[in-house]
């Protein structure tokens, strides 16, 4: 089967998705082209016009969103460690494995929000990004606020402050979230 490149800006298209990921072209504007016979001569490929502008703030958030997963899944693990030897001792693991539990799916949704800041994220992934930095400074507050006083608590609160302060700076640089009205 025949690949088929955007024709605003040469990128490939992925699967039958409706809009180029790179420039939001809508492939089902337009009707579809019959590919062209096979030929063993090789096609280059369209190069764009106007070269994107890496986005800098996004790559950074991106980075800090992955430091920040590391950290709180090292946090995960060490509070799961407490909490069983804890309970193997005959004592109460005092919330330690449920907080574990918690803190280690906001380690996986932290390092998918890295991914996805790390690969070209439109306007409203990133203020999605935004908001789950709101919620993981929250969640550290509330722990630090409940007793917790390890410094790993502290660094995944200011590492996720900064990767929700570089979400919201990477929003104007962005791809909008849906392609422009054409008129």
């Amino acid at each position: 089967m025949a690949r088929e490149f955007c024709p605003q800006c040469g990128t490939a298209r992925t699967g039958a998705f409706r809009f180029c990921r790179s420039c939001q072209f809508n492939f089902d504007a337009v009707p579809a082209i019959a590919p062209a016979p096979f030929s063993s001569a090789p096609v280059p490929a369209a190069l764009p016009s106007v070269m994107p502008v890496p986005n800098t703030a996004a790559t950074l958030a991106g980075v800090a969103w992955l430091g920040a997963a590391a950290v709180t899944g090292i946090l995960a693990f060490q509070q799961w460690d407490a909490g069983r030897l804890l309970t193997s001792l005959g004592d109460s693991d005092q919330g330690l494995v449920a907080n574990a539990i918690w803190n280690a799916v906001a380690a996986l949704l932290t390092a998918y929000f890295g991914a996805r800041c790390l690969r070209s994220p439109n306007k409203g992934f990133l203020t999605t990004s935004t908001a789950w930095g709101v919620l993981n400074v929250a969640w550290g507050i509330y722990q630090v606020a409940n007793g917790a006083t390890y410094w790993l608590f502290y660094v995944v609160l200011v590492v996720s402050g900064l990767a929700g302060v570089l979400s919201f700076a990477a929003r104007d640089a962005a791809a909008p979230s849906s392609p422009p009205a054409t008129s």
